[in-house]
């Protein structure tokens, strides 16, 4: 028997299959394109996005900034795409004004907002043993 390969060429999806997956007619080859093509959703579902740290971005950005490498350059050495890097260049830019803008501001922001989550902590205490009290009787 010659066991050659015969190619079908499916919208987006390339199955090779040998004369014997084929017997059977058309429906065992809607069958065997159907399980590819299932294969193939469930390989593409288990890619997740890459999530940088902060950090990373920061010192992607700050190379960028000193414009000793080219984006390109950049992207092959930290291996992201350049587009990442125009956006992480980009939002390290706009936000260094507010680094120097709220440092002083934030410390009185922080400490009032501890009070008022204590008072808060203090008043669901209460309610959680008045409710308690009440229910136990």
């Amino acid at each position: 028997m010659n066991h050659t390969k015969s190619v079908t060429y499916v919208p987006r999806i390339i199955c090779y299959l040998s004369p014997r997956s084929v017997r059977g007619g058309p429906q065992k080859l809607d069958n065997v394109i159907s399980s590819e093509s299932t294969r193939r959703k469930e390989l593409t579902r288990s890619k997740k996005r890459k999530q940088h740290p902060p950090g990373f971005k920061a010192k992607v950005a700050l190379a960028a900034i000193r414009n000793e490498e080219t984006i390109s350059e950049l992207a092959a050495r930290f291996g992201v795409h350049p587009t990442m890097i125009h956006s992480w260049k980009r939002a390290l830019l706009e936000g260094a004004s507010d680094l120097f803008d709220k440092g002083h501001k934030s410390h009185q922001d922080i400490e009032s907002q501890v009070d008022e989550l204590y008072r808060q902590i203090g008043r669901l205490k209460v309610e959680r043993d008045f409710l308690s009290k009440k229910l136990n009787l």
